[in-house]
């Protein structure tokens, strides 16, 4: 009858214990190392989760998608204790090297009812610090996030996990959104196969505004301004930011979302609290302006901009080319 995931790991453990003492030296048993772990997985984890043979060509030796994850329906899922236990061996002894278990599902999400693949730079970032505005907004663009608890803490603890959960920063984000984006066929079909890594990214990234767009609930306004609140902050735009600098195709990426609120006419000013009516991209046309700082928002209609404060103004301004409209023009050409 074949184990389950405790009686695995617990094996594991047990022999590792015989192999430092004298009884492994009389044994001649030797520790166990990445490769014994890695062919005990169909044991530790269902085996519906592993690779069809197709998927090897990939690389994955799990099934690349995302799983129902039942710990407590006796189905042979892994509990938390196990998963956090499993993470705990792979950085003790997997610490440079994760590609022998790529594809099995071992990243907890949805609060903790599903379980995402070990995908190499997939989209999936870490969870801590996200509002749950925020949250729903990433899961309209089909980004997921890591749920937080002592099986999170474990994952993020191996040293090379940098390579498949990005950290929680506007770098991450993007990054994530493209590549969840670049898993659609219809949209790596598009791709022609001399593609250089940019043009791909770009590729997949002209599919993630419409994904933000189309989700009429995870896209609702609050998830959209928290969005913007999030990416847009002085510290990602700075050389150096962590997990990389907003600029580039990054920028244009940016741009091209539809999380700029603008002013409406009086007769919007009672629209539902999730319309996105008077959302726009910063490629609109006409393109979205600034109005000059300390202006009177009664005056104020499409195309300015409604933000959350001065810093955000700045931000655009300096590094996404929006033009801020003086007094002077403001009066005199009655934008």
């Amino acid at each position: 009858e074949p184990w389950d995931g405790a009686d695995s790991l617990t094996c594991l453990a047990r022999l590792e214990r015989i192999c430092v003492g004298p009884a492994g030296a009389e044994l001649n048993v030797r520790n166990f190392d990445g490769d014994a772990l890695a062919s005990m997985m169909p044991r530790i984890m269902p085996r519906q989760w592993a690779a069809h043979p197709s998927q090897r060509v990939n690389g994955y030796v799990g099934c690349g998608r995302v799983v129902e994850w039942r710990p407590d329906a006796k189905e042979g899922h892994p509990t938390p204790a196990i998963l956090a236990l499993l993470w705990r061996r792979l950085a003790a002894l997997c610490g440079e090297n994760l590609s022998a278990f790529q594809g099995w599902p071992m990243l907890p999400i949805g609060g903790g009812g599903s379980l995402a693949p070990l995908i190499p730079h997939g989209p999936v970032v870490r969870g801590e610090g996200w509002t749950e505005n925020t949250r729903d907004a990433l899961l309209a663009m089909r980004v997921q996030s890591l749920d937080e608890g002592d099986v999170s803490a474990a994952i993020v603890s191996h040293p090379k996990i940098g390579d498949y959960v990005r950290p929680a920063t506007a770098a991450g984000v993007l990054d994530s959104a493209v590549a969840a984006a670049a898993l659609d066929p219809d949209v790596a079909a598009s791709v022609p196969a001399d593609a250089s890594p940019e043009e791909r990214w770009r590729a997949a990234a002209r599919a993630v505004p419409e994904a933000l767009a189309s989700n009429a609930t995870l896209g609702a306004a609050p998830n959209r301004r928290a969005l913007r609140a999030f990416l847009i902050q002085k510290r990602w735009f700075a050389r150096g930011a962590p997990g990389g600098t907003v600029e580039g195709a990054r920028l244009d990426l940016v741009r091209s979302l539809p999380m700029f609120e603008t002013y409406q006419s009086a007769a919007s000013h009672h629209k539902d609290a999730d319309s996105t009516e008077g959302f726009v991209c910063l490629a609109s046309v006409p393109p979205p302006l600034l109005a000059p700082a300390g202006a009177d928002e009664d005056l104020l209609h499409p195309p300015f901009l409604r933000l959350d404060g001065e810093s955000e103004a700045s931000i655009l301004e300096t590094h996404a080319a929006v033009v801020r409209v003086t007094n002077a023009a403001m009066f005199s050409d009655g934008v």
